[in-house]
């Protein structure tokens, strides 16, 4: 089964983040694409994982937002920080366990 692929427009359209905003995260490779020639295309699944990833969780009574887990095995990926994370989220997102 064909995986969903998304153009810049539909990203723009789920987001509501400008044009600028969606290039910028592509190229600081925040949001993971695919290339075919020249297009750029964008996964329904990595968009999902990305907007889940940035969702505030915080109920605004002062409860942490909750850690990021790691789908395959269910560990903390919050337990790193900085630009480790980020990495260790998007192995996940990929479907591959952050442990190995």
């Amino acid at each position: 089964m064909a995986e969903a692929l998304l153009t810049i427009k539909d990203v723009i359209r789920v987001t509501k983040l400008s044009r600028t905003t969606i290039y910028a995260l592509i190229r600081d490779r925040d949001l993971p694409t695919v290339r075919i020639g020249r297009t750029v295309r964008v996964r329904q699944v990595e968009l999902d994982h990305w907007i889940i990833s940035h969702e505030d969780s915080s109920d605004g009574l002062g409860s942490p937002p909750s850690p990021l887990r790691c789908p395959t095995c269910g560990g903390n990926l919050a337990e790193t920080n900085g630009q480790k994370v980020l990495s260790l989220q998007k192995a996940a997102a990929r479907g591959k366990c952050h442990e190995r």
